[in-house]
This record gives C-alpha cells, sequence and structure tokens, in this order.
C-alpha cells in the first residue's frame, strides 16, 4: 500500500482552496464591474497630474543633460565649483522646459487647424452619406419586401411551438 504525504495533500488542497477563491473573486469582480471601473477611474483622475510630471520629467531630463553639459563647459571660467553647478543645472532646466514648452506649443500649432479641418469636412460629408445609407436600405426593402415577409413568417412559425407552454 502506498503511503501519501501530508505535503501532497496540503498541496493538492491549498490549490483547489486558492482556484476556488479565484474563482469567487472573478465572479464578484464581474459582478461588480461599474464600481470597480468607477473606482479605477477616480484613482486614474487622481494620479494623472503625478503621471503627467513623471513623464515630463522622463522626456526633459535627456534635453537637461545635454544643456547641463555644455554650459558646464561654457561656465569653466568660474572658479567656484558650486555656483557654477548651480548656474548650469538652473539654466540647463530652464533650456529643457523651454524646449518642451515651445515643442508643444508648435504641435498645437499644427494639429489644431487640421483638426478644425478634418471635424469640418466630416460635418459637411455625414449628411451625404447618411441619406446614401437611406436609400441603400430603401431599395434593399423595397426589392426583397416579400422575401423578407415570407422568411420573417417562417422563422415566426418554427420558433413558435419552442416558446408554447407546456
Amino acid at each position: 500500500m502506498k503511503k501519501y504525504s501530508f505535503k501532497r495533500y496540503a498541496g493538492v488542497t491549498m490549490a483547489l482552496f486558492g482556484a476556488a477563491a479565484l474563482s469567487l473573486l472573478l465572479f464578484f469582480a464581474l459582478f461588480r464591474i461599474d464600481a470597480i471601473h468607477k473606482a479605477f477611474s477616480h484613482i486614474c483622475k487622481t494620479l494623472m497630474p503625478f503621471i503627467i510630471g513623471g513623464v515630463l520629467a522622463y522626456v526633459i531630463c535627456p534635453i537637461c543633460n545635454f544643456f547641463d553639459n555644455i554650459y558646464n563647459k561654457v561656465f569653466k571660467f568660474i572658479k567656484n565649483e558650486k555656483k557654477k553647478k548651480s548656474l548650469s543645472n538652473n539654466l540647463s532646466v530652464f533650456t529643457g522646459l523651454l524646449i518642451a514648452i515651445l515643442f508643444i506649443y508648435f504641435m498645437i500649432i499644427v494639429i489644431i487647424p487640421n483638426l478644425v479641418n478634418s471635424v469640418v469636412r466630416l460635418i459637411q460629408i455625414i449628411p451625404d452619406n447618411v441619406n446614401k445609407v437611406i436609400d441603400f436600405v430603401q431599395k434593399f426593402l423595397n426589392e426583397n419586401e416579400t422575401g423578407l415577409v415570407t422568411s420573417f413568417l417562417d422563422m415566426h412559425r418554427e420558433l413558435l411551438p419552442v416558446f408554447q407552454p407546456v
């Protein structure tokens, strides 16, 4: 007769318990998906300034490092290292922010007019396309009127016994 150890039974028991617990958690998460979505949305809205700040710092950091090296070379005549480092750091951050702001400004100048033109063109095109769709549907229904009615009646006759009370 084989002897099974406690460790084996404990492992299987824990695995089954974990699977059942995760299944219950998934069920309740799906059951309360609206509340979870609302909470996650609130958390994202709260953290958005920090996320934007982190992304901007990540993007601007290489620019600041590049200008910091340049300003350190330019200000090599300053003997006080602390003052030279402070001045080069401040100027590099200012230059990096200025470049980032100018980049965003020029992107807005390029994107906004194209966006406005696209929306205006979309507003001009939509009525014609809606009329085309309406004409197509009316033509399709007029051409296939008898076929659609007979197929609907056939489907109704087939499904009627299924929904009759027993």
